[in-house]
């Protein structure tokens, strides 16, 4: 079974073509770019198999091909997530990732890694801080306080946008030491609201918005790395706000800001 599956890419996009509902021959041919030659010796293997069947000019999914493919769809999809930048992915720490929601990384899906160049290596993301103006909330967890990111936040107070930021308990004793007055403004308005994750922090950031969202992990030596794993698409940003809550959840929040 897992060679008629996985051996074939033509069998496997049939499968997929399948998993809303009928599809008549034409629409096969055209949606797999080959011709009736090349695919009804495909198609058979998978009649004979119990995967599909054949009504009329159309194929669809047999209830065994409907629990296969069920069970297939994670599968491939984590494989497209991880198979493009498997060199990142192996390399990158990811045990601050809770099983639950390391299982189901296939809602990544599509995500892509930025790379900057030696000139903005340290900069944050443009694309996430023009989009972040445009959005209804931005979420942050931070193990490092860029010096972009008290503006950033000042300009979103001013916007009236909801935000949260968590960062570790050394980052918050640095704030409260050095940039007190600032953030004892942020955190005069209802709009922002800043957390203590109290226990380790195993990646540099992650920062949600309602578009995007953007992760700097740690290499599996704990070095920072200035790759941007930048992901959009709803299921991703669904995966991103379970990520944020997990930790949001085992957090402290601040309810006074005092030296």
């Amino acid at each position: 079974m897992l060679d008629v599956l996985f051996a074939s890419e033509k069998r496997k996009n049939m499968l997929l073509m399948l998993k809303d509902g009928p599809v008549e021959i034409t629409s096969l041919l055209c949606g797999l770019n080959t011709s009736r030659q090349a695919l009804l010796p495909q198609a058979k293997v998978l009649e004979e198999t119990h995967l599909i069947s054949k009504n009329g000019q159309s194929y669809e999914l047999t209830s065994i091909g409907e629990l296969i493919l069920d069970r297939m769809l994670p599968a491939i999809g984590t494989v497209n997530v991880l198979e493009e930048n498997v060199d990142y992915w192996g390399s990158h720490d990811l045990d601050f990732i809770p099983g639950y929601l390391l299982k189901r990384l296939e809602e990544l899906d599509p995500c892509t890694i930025i790379e900057p160049d030696m000139y903005n290596i340290f900069e944050l993301n443009e694309e996430f801080i023009e989009t972040s103006k445009k959005s209804e909330y931005v979420n942050s967890f931070v193990s490092f306080l860029h010096p972009d990111h008290l503006q950033i936040f000042l300009d979103l107070m001013d916007r009236d946008i909801d935000a949260s930021l968590i960062v570790s308990e050394k980052l918050f004793e640095k704030i409260r030491e050095e940039y007190f007055e600032d953030f004892r403004e942020l955190l005069s308005t209802d709009s922002v609201k800043l957390f203590i994750y109290k226990d380790k922090m195993d990646l540099v950031s992650f920062s949600i918005n309602d578009h995007c969202s953007v992760m700097r992990l740690l290499t599996k030596s704990y070095e920072y790395d200035s790759k941007q794993l930048v992901c959009k698409g709803h299921k991703a940003l669904e995966w991103g706000q379970e990520l944020f809550e997990y930790y949001r959840k085992r957090s402290v929040p601040v309810t006074s800001f005092e030296k």
